[in-house]
């Protein structure tokens, strides 16, 4: 049987095709093998990436510590990191990567929650009265502040006189977080909630970020110790929920690293609890009060 004169055509079209690549290649076979590898390398980190996000992340935290190369002039000149060289810092802190990492950590953060203290009822609601925005509510749920945890960026102010309140309604925001259903967590994805009630250890100035420092010593983890770097990408989205128990007692310095105005704060996801509403320089603010008696209020102190 005879060919066709479209497959013939499509022949011939095919083949121009080759012979034109063919010529590109030929004057610059340096740049042509390049190419290749990258895009295997490309493929690769694309293939990790679906099948087994972790790895990519394993990978780059392997390479970090590496030397940065100089690349060759007629590339630039430029020094680049290992990761960044073979194409795996470019996937390695995907949301895909990232949930992965949650993921495999929530049941160490779900166990240390449950560990200090069991709250709300079977419903998951805390049968506690509260102020939501100056709205009175009988009690506060995770449906309650979706609205507020779909934004970019979340600050929720827990304050009132009473302390115990406060700390329960910010443990249990932090539960809310990790919660198996995603039809009753405070996002889609997974947060790490990280609990703070205490003055930073870390120096500013002598050390780099004594905020996400801390943070990362406070994560309950399994394996390696995390990098700062993966720290800030987890907390730039919204993976780590930070809950400061006792702001307004904190000393002056540790106050001032909490800075969630600021546009190089990484924490984007922030429950604060204090004895005063604060307001951190008129950022909107998401404000949550007990409503609790004035005689529980002075026994309670904070």
């Amino acid at each position: 049987m005879g060919t066709s004169p479209a497959n013939a055509l499509e022949a011939i079209r095919q083949r121009n095709l080759n012979e034109q690549l063919l010529n590109l290649i030929r004057p610059h076979p340096t740049l042509a093998i390049v190419v290749g590898v990258y895009i295997l390398l490309a493929s690769i980190s694309l293939a990790l990436l679906w099948l087994t996000p972790l790895s990519l992340l394993r990978i780059n935290e392997a390479l970090r510590p590496f030397p940065k190369i100089k690349l060759p002039g007629w590339v630039g000149g430029i020094e680049i990191s290992l990761p960044y060289l073979i194409l795996v810092a470019f996937f390695a802190y995907g949301d895909r990567v990232l949930s992965a990492w949650v993921a495999r950590n929530v049941d160490q953060a779900r166990a240390d929650f449950t560990a200090v203290e069991t709250l709300g009822s079977k419903t998951g609601n805390l049968d506690l009265p509260v102020f939501l925005d100056g709205r009175s509510i009988p009690a506060l749920s995770a449906e309650n502040l979706r609205g507020a945890f779909a934004k970019t960026k979340t600050c929720v102010v827990i304050w009132g006189e009473e302390k115990k309140s406060k700390t329960r309604l910010g443990r249990q925001i932090g539960r809310w977080g990790m919660e198996h259903d995603p039809a009753k967590r405070l996002r889609i994805n997974l947060m790490l909630p990280v609990l703070i009630a205490e003055d930073f250890n870390y120096e500013p100035g002598k050390d780099s970020d004594p905020f996400t420092r801390t943070v990362r010593d406070k994560l309950r983890f399994d394996g390696p110790h995390p990098s700062i770097e993966l720290v800030v990408r987890l907390l730039e989205s919204q993976r780590i929920l930070v809950i400061v128990d006792g702001f307004s007692d904190l000393g002056q310095k540790s106050q001032s690293m909490i800075r969630p105005y600021s546009s190089d704060f990484p924490a984007n996801a922030l429950v604060v609890t204090s004895r005063v509403d604060e307001k951190f320089d008129g950022i909107p603010i998401t404000a949550i009060r007990p409503a609790v008696s004035s005689a529980a209020g002075k026994s309670g102190g904070d």
